[in-house]
């Protein structure tokens, strides 16, 4: 079987469940997207100098059209919480830049090493605080936001993720209701992954150390971006429907063995 279609029949099953994982748990779907990429490309025998950071760069670039949609339902809902948006999305921003530099300046195994680790980290992190389902928005400090940005902005592009399993637990941690973090964040992922897919696209010779790859460009794969997008844009907005019909203590305990479950299979 062509390549071609291999790509296609693997990345639209996994839009749909990369979609529906990024509206329910505003992840931007990049925890599902980057270990099913590698293990895509590495059985279809891609240079592992570059497997780890095709994933990454092409998981950064399906995040756009996933958080647009995720985001939009979640707007409709009145649920992001635009002081918070604001406040996070300056460091977040200039944290991508310089997160996906980072990742490219990587070899992919410690690449795919530091994915697997960050993510039973911040799996942990969800599970610290009670969640709260309050309307009261708490009180926002503008100087710790924007440097917690930066810090979430460089995690996230470094490993392909949209920033949630950083910004959901650290926006809940100060007092935010769940599902204002979830939706808050799955605007922010789009603040990620805008920049940090320039980077993996534009970067000094980035096409020519993977030139055998067709419909490649950069650090990014095309075709199967296309398979991804064309299944989680309609998915996304059920997912994100979903997050505010279900109770926040279970949503939370969801997202942190979800994370878990994703490291473990990216780890051995």
């Amino acid at each position: 079987m062509s390549d071609i279609y291999i790509i296609l029949l693997a990345c639209m099953p996994l839009g749909v469940i990369a979609g529906f994982a990024a509206g329910l748990f505003g992840i931007g779907g990049g925890a599902v997207i980057v270990p099913a990429l590698y293990f895509l490309f590495s059985a279809l025998d891609y240079d592992a100098s570059f497997t780890m950071h095709m994933a990454v760069g092409t998981s950064l670039v399906t995040i756009i059209p996933t958080a647009i949609s995720s985001s939009l339902t979640h707007y409709r809902h009145g649920a992001i919480a635009m002081p918070w948006f604001f406040s996070l999305v300056g460091g977040i921003a200039i944290g991508a830049v310089a997160g996906g530099f980072l990742a490219l300046s990587l070899p992919g195994d410690l690449l795919r090493k530091i994915f697997a680790v960050l993510l039973v980290i911040m799996a942990g992190l969800m599970l610290i605080g009670k969640p709260k389902n309050g309307d009261n928005d708490p009180e926002i400090n503008m100087f710790l936001n924007a440097a917690y940005g930066v810090f979430s902005g460089i995690i996230s592009a470094l490993i392909g993720i949209g920033g949630a399993t950083l910004n959901v637990p650290y926006m809940v941690k100060k007092g935010l209701a769940i599902n204002k973090a979830i939706a808050t964040a799955s605007l922010l992922g789009l603040c990620v992954a805008l920049p940090a897919s320039f980077v993996f696209l534009f970067t000094n010779n980035a096409a020519a150390e993977h030139s055998g790859v067709a419909f490649s460009f950069g650090y990014i794969h095309l075709l199967a971006a296309a398979g991804i997008v064309s299944a989680s844009m309609i998915s996304a907005k059920y997912g994100a429907k979903l997050t505010h019909s279900i109770d926040a203590s279970k949503l939370k305990y969801a997202f942190a063995v979800f994370m878990v479950l994703v490291a473990i299979k990216m780890l051995f």
